[in-house]
């Protein structure tokens, strides 16, 4: 994959079969023939090739197990006789007296094996890095469940263990979601077994598949996962397990709601807007609804009066007022002193509510002295489906709303 160099230490092989051996060797492998097997050869060398004695080579095999684990780099070459005799499980054996052309083809094979064994470690250290360079949480089971492979961000994404400890790569290797989720049989009654049945979704429509996913994850924060899982494959093409990327949204989201909050709701009064109005109405205009139109009477008075930090306050009191009289109703500040509440339909319980909060709301101002001069008019309307003009609708309610507003006036009455 990338390139690379080799270094592979010869000890007892004849100078015929170490010369074809350097004649094939290419350029990124170099050869060198050692007079011993001590712990510098062994540490500086990447590979060995030996050919000595059995008591010998037990003594090499020894050290070479001692510094670097293993014998999978050590190659030998030994008499049939001495082969049968040993008890040693070596990864690659020579033949001893083989001809030079079964000498080439080994050493070839060996060659290629070197650089199967780079490729691969080069594979393992980029997926590596990328798999820890994201933040994206990324894990590989098998289809049974269980955790293959993982990367650091899904490790510090799990919540604690039942005893508060921090869940190890080596205890969660191998194991289920429900032990590196600390799930319960109650949490999966509840629905928190989405991960798992997503995956057995991919596995069935054998292709990748994203899910909006939301999971408890470390000290106990809610967090709104993108997923996208994918089936693995075998060379014969059978699922051997699944693969899943999950970006977490959560931010993003919250950011969202913020923005479409910031569009849809007055700052002043939390009352959605005229903005939210006319989309929530487009929703209904196939359907009967009633617009309720209210503004408050005097308004002006008080700003004038008291300045503007006394208007927003009965703004904010009338608009509380309104979303406590009209609780079952959308309601809106559409301007100034101006609120429409909008109900899916005209029955005793809101008509009751219409015509008896004119008074409760003169109540409520009559009891700040301050406000003694206000009052709210009301009007309403009920949509035809036939009408599509919404406006003529808003016009119907305004008209009813300002014939009260006159009446009140014309009278003298106080509501």
């Amino acid at each position: 994959m990338f390139e690379f160099n080799c270094s592979i230490a010869v000890y007892g092989v004849n100078n015929h079969h170490y010369n074809i051996m350097n004649k094939f060797s290419p350029d990124n492998i170099t050869l060198t023939k050692v007079d011993k097997i001590d712990d510098t050869v062994i540490k500086q060398y990447d590979y060995i090739i030996v050919k000595t004695s059995p008591e010998k080579l037990m003594n090499i095999t020894k050290n070479i197990k001692l510094i670097k684990g293993s014998l999978e780099n050590l190659i030998v070459v030994l008499s049939e006789q001495t082969f049968d005799n040993t008890d040693i499980a070596f990864d690659t054996v020579w033949q001893e007296n083989m001809s030079d052309k079964r000498l080439k083809y080994s050493f070839e094979k060996l060659v290629k094996d070197i650089e199967k064994d780079k490729n691969y470690d080069d594979i393992q250290e980029v997926l590596g890095k990328m798999m820890n360079t994201t933040k994206d949480l990324i894990w590989v089971k098998d289809c049974k469940g269980a955790h293959k492979i993982f990367n650091e961000p899904f490790l510090e994404a799990l919540p604690r263990a039942g005893d508060g400890h921090k869940k190890t790569r080596e205890e969660c290797t191998d194991r289920g979601h429900l032990f590196l989720w600390e799930l319960s049989k109650e949490d999966y009654s509840e629905g928190e077994y989405i991960c798992m049945e997503s995956e057995v979704d991919v596995i069935n429509a054998n292709k990748t598949l994203t899910f909006d996913e939301t999971l408890l994850v470390g000290e106990g924060d809610l967090r709104n996962l993108f997923t996208m899982k994918s089936p693995l494959h075998d060379k014969k093409g059978n699922i051997i397990g699944t693969v899943g990327v999950a970006k977490d949204v959560t931010q993003e989201l919250r950011y969202k709601d913020l923005l479409e909050r910031q569009a849809n709701v007055d700052h002043l009064t939390e009352l959605y807007n005229r903005r939210y109005m006319y989309q929530y109405i487009e929703t209904l205009k196939d359907n009967p609804f009633v617009v309720i139109y209210m503004d408050i009477d005097n308004f002006k008075y008080v700003n004038d009066e008291y300045g503007h930090g006394k208007g927003d306050a009965v703004l904010i009191l009338t608009a509380d007022t309104i979303k406590a009289s009209f609780s079952d109703c959308v309601v809106c500040r559409i301007g100034g002193d101006e609120f429409i509440a909008i109900a899916s339909n005209m029955n005793d319980e809101l008509r009751k509510s219409i015509d008896g909060f004119p008074r409760k709301m003169k109540k409520i101002y009559n009891k700040d002295p301050y406000l003694q001069q206000l009052g709210i008019s009301l009007g309403y309307a009920i949509n035809n489906p036939n009408i599509t003009d919404i406006e003529n609708l808003f016009a119907e309610a305004d008209k009813m709303m300002y014939l009260e507003k006159r009446l009140h006036k014309a009278l003298g009455e106080k509501i």
